[in-house]
C-alpha cells in the first residue's frame, strides 16, 4: 500500500563564449555560456521593475474582502484547504467579492502529491509539496506575492490539512492506524484522509519581468519553518537536528589546529617566498592590443624587477595558545584537493577525503596534514567502520558522462553513473549539518532525470536543498566557467545562501572588483617552480592574443579548448592550469596525470567563497556571531 522512494529513470562544460546575461546564470540555459561583460543585477526598465507589485496587490473597490462563503453548498473559510479540479491543492488565504456583479474568488497557496514533484521528493501517500514563485524586487512576504487566484468552478471539494516540519509519518493519517496492514484502501485514502505537507518548491526570479519569461535563477526544496507550520504541528528545529545527528558542538566538532599541522602550514608558505626571492622576469609586446606598447606577462622569460611575494603568515605560539573549535570537513569524490583547499581557506579543519584514482590521492595526501585519505571507491568508503561524521559534507560525484564535451564512451562510465546513486549513503554515514554539491551545468537541463534522483536521495533524509547555475568568474576565477552549485541543510539546520559575487564588471557594479585575467594568475609564478617546467610545454606557432582578460575556455581535464599561452608560441604548463583553476601555489601536485587532476577539480577560489558563508551561517546558528 505505501508507496516507497523510487529513484526515477535515470534523470555539460566546453569553450565559453562572453556573451550572455548574468554572473549567476538562469536554469533554463544549460548551455556553458557566460557573459563577462554585465553583472546581471540592473533592472530591465522602469516599467517593467514594478511588476512584481501587481501580483496579488491589495483589493479595491468593486472587489471587498470575506472571511468566509458558500459555494454549492460548500462553505469554505480562511486557512481551509480545497482540492482543485487540475488535482492540485489550494491553502485558502483570502477569499473576496466582486460587490459589482457577485462574483468570488479565491487567493492561496498552491500545493502538488508529492509524488508528481517531477521524482525530486519521496512517494508518499497524501504528502503535499507548497509550490512558490518568488520575485527577488518584490519586498513582501513570499506567502504573499506567492499566491495564485482561483474560480469556484475550479474547486472539486474541501480537504483537511496539516502543514508540518515534524518527520514523516508524524502528523499524518498514519497516526491514525497501527500498522500499514489497518489502512484503508489506497483510494480512500488518496480521496477523504488527512494530507501532511512538509515541503516547499520554490522558484526565485531576479524580477517580474524574469518569472514573466520564465527565466528562473535558483531553485529549492526546503522543509516548513515553525513559523509556517499549522498550530500543534511544529517541531523545535534544535530537536530535528539532534534526532538527526547527535549533539552540534557550537563552534565545530574539530579541534583547532594542532603544532604540527601550522608548522606544516608555515612551510608551504615558506617555499613560496623562497621560489619568489629567486624569481626574475622581464615582458613582451602584446601584439594584439591596439597599442603596441600595451604589455602582458610573459613568464618563460627574465626581469630585473621581481613580483611582490606573498605576505608572510602569522605564525602562533600554539604552545600556550587555547585551541577554538573548528568546524570540520569531509571531501566525497576529493580528486587533488580543490574543493578540500578552499575549506582549508575559509579556516574549516579537512577531516578526511576519498577518491578512486590513486593519482589524486597521492596530490591530496602532500597538501592536507593530518587529514585521513581513502583511495577507494565510494561503496568501499560506505563500508568502512571508522567514524565519519562532519560539520560539513562535499559531495562531487564524476560528472564526465554528463557533459557535452563527453562524445565517446569511457572505460568507467557505467560505475561513474553508478556512483551518483551513493549520495545518499554517504550522507546517512556524514549526518552533515551542511552538504555542497558541484556538477557539470548541464546536468538539470539535459539529464534531468538523473538530477532528480540527486535531489531525492537529498530530501530522502530531511534536507533542504537549493541550486543555482554560477559563473565561477564571478568569485575571483580566471576563467569563464560554468556550474551547477547545490547547498542543503540538515533537519533544524538554517540553509546557507550563495555568496555574493565578488567579481564583475566596475561600470555595471563599482563594488564588485575587475574580473581576474591570465596575466594576473600566472604571472606569479617562480620560474623553475614545481609543475612549471615550460621547456617541455608542446610549442605552438599560433597568434598571441592579450592576457589581460579571463581566459575565455573552460579548463579541462584535458586542458580545454585553448591550451595556448597568450605569447602564442607554448601550450600553458601545468602550473599555469593549476592557477587558472584557481589553485594557489602552496598546492602541490604529483607527476602523474596532473592535468586531468586539475580540470577535474572544483575550483578553490570559488569553494573558498561558499565556505566562508556556510562557515558564517554555522556560527550565526550556533550563536557564536
Amino acid at each position: 500500500m505505501e508507496d516507497e522512494i523510487i529513484f526515477s529513470e535515470p534523470v555539460d562544460d566546453a569553450t565559453i563564449d562572453l556573451t550572455s546575461e548574468q554572473q549567476v546564470v538562469d536554469l533554463s540555459d544549460d548551455d556553458d555560456v557566460v557573459d563577462l561583460t554585465t553583472s546581471g543585477n540592473a533592472n530591465i526598465g522602469t516599467d517593467t521593475g514594478h511588476l512584481s507589485s501587481y501580483r496579488n496587490a491589495k483589493l479595491n473597490l468593486p472587489r471587498i474582502y470575506l472571511e468566509n462563503c458558500c459555494i454549492d453548498g460548500l462553505k469554505i473559510s480562511l486557512n481551509n484547504t480545497i482540492e482543485l479540479e487540475d488535482g492540485d491543492f489550494l491553502r485558502v488565504k483570502e477569499i473576496f467579492e466582486d460587490v459589482s456583479n457577485s462574483e468570488i474568488s479565491f487567493r492561496g497557496w498552491r500545493l502538488r502529491r508529492s509524488k508528481l514533484m517531477s521524482g525530486m521528493l519521496p512517494k508518499k501517500l497524501n504528502e503535499l509539496c507548497w509550490l512558490l514563485e518568488v520575485d527577488e524586487d518584490d519586498s513582501r512576504p513570499h506567502g504573499i506575492q506567492g499566491m495564485e487566484e482561483i474560480q469556484p468552478s475550479q474547486i472539486k471539494k474541501r480537504r483537511g490539512l496539516k502543514m508540518t516540519n515534524q518527520n514523516f509519518p508524524s502528523m499524518s493519517f498514519r497516526d491514525d492506524y497501527r500498522d500499514v496492514s489497518c489502512f484503508p484502501p489506497e483510494q480512500k485514502i488518496l480521496d477523504d484522509l488527512v494530507l501532511a505537507c512538509r515541503w516547499k518548491f520554490v522558484r526565485y526570479f531576479r524580477t517580474a519581468m524574469d518569472r514573466i519569461k520564465g527565466i528562473c535563477h535558483q531553485e529549492g526544496i526546503y522543509r516548513l519553518c515553525v513559523d509556517e507550520c499549522d498550530p500543534g504541528c511544529e517541531a523545535p528545529e534544535e530537536r530535528l537536528r539532534d534526532d538527526w545527528r547527535g549533539e552540534s558542538p557550537k563552534g565545530g566538532s574539530g579541534r583547532g589546529p594542532s603544532a604540527q599541522e601550522e608548522r606544516f602550514n608555515a612551510r608551504e608558505q615558506e617555499i613560496v617566498r623562497e621560489s619568489f626571492a629567486q624569481f626574475h622576469r622581464r615582458q613582451f609586446f602584446d601584439l594584439t592590443s591596439p597599442e603596441p606598447e600595451a604589455m602582458v606577462i610573459d613568464v618563460d622569460a627574465a626581469e630585473t624587477e621581481p613580483p611582490r611575494p606573498p605576505q608572510p603568515r602569522l605564525v602562533i605560539d600554539l604552545e600556550n595558545e587555547v585551541k577554538q573549535n573548528r568546524y570540520t570537513f569531509g571531501d566525497a569524490f576529493c580528486g587533488a584537493g580543490g574543493t578540500s583547499r578552499g575549506a582549508k581557506m575559509a579556516g574549516l579543519a579537512v577531516d578526511w577525503g576519498f577518491d578512486f584514482d590513486y593519482s589524486a590521492c597521492d596530490t591530496y595526501r602532500r597538501n592536507f596534514y593530518g587529514t585521513r585519505i581513502y583511495n577507494i571507491w565510494a561503496h568501499q568508503f560506505i563500508s568502512l567502520t571508522e567514524d565519519h561524521k562532519v560539520d560539513v559534507l562535499h559531495l562531487s560525484p564524476p560528472c564526465q558522462f554528463f557533459s557535452p564535451a563527453h562524445t565517446v564512451q569511457g572505460q568507467n562510465d557505467e560505475m561513474n553513473i553508478a556512483t551518483q546513486f551513493a549520495l545518499e549513503a554517504i550522507i546517512a554515514k556524514a549526518r552533515p549539518r551542511v552538504v555542497t554539491i558541484e556538477q557539470t551545468a548541464g546536468l538539470p537541463s539535459r539529464h534531468d532525470k538523473f538530477f532528480a534522483a540527486l535531489i531525492l536521495q537529498i530530501v530522502a533524509h530531511g534536507y533542504s536543498i537549493h541550486w543555482r547555475i554560477i559563473n565561477c568568474a564571478a568569485y575571483g576565477l580566471p576563467q569563464a566557467r560554468k556550474r551547477v552549485f547545490l547547498i542543503a541543510a540538515c533537519p533544524g539546520e538554517k540553509i546557507p545562501p550563495f555568496p555574493l559575487p565578488t567579481h564583475g564588471d566596475p561600470i555595471d557594479d563599482p563594488h564588485l572588483r575587475p574580473y581576474v585575467t591570465i596575466n594576473e594568475a600566472i604571472g606569479k609564478i617562480p620560474r623553475n617552480f614545481p609543475n612549471h617546467d615550460i621547456a617541455n610545454t608542446t610549442p605552438r606557432n599560433k597568434q598571441p592574443y592579450s592576457g589581460d582578460e579571463p581566459h575565455r575556455s573552460c579548463i579541462t581535464t584535458s586542458g580545454g579548448a585553448n591550451t595556448v599561452h597568450p605569447c602564442g608560441r607554448r601550450d600553458f604548463t601545468h602550473r599555469e592550469f593549476a592557477c587558472l583553476q584557481g589553485f594557489p601555489l602552496e598546492h602541490q601536485f604529483g607527476n602523474v596525470k596532473v592535468k586531468h587532476q586539475i580540470g577535474n577539480a572544483v575550483p578553490p577560489v570559488v569553494a573558498r567563497a561558499f565556505y566562508e558563508v556556510i562557515k558564517k551561517t554555522l556560527l550565526a546558528s550556533d550563536g557564536l556571531l
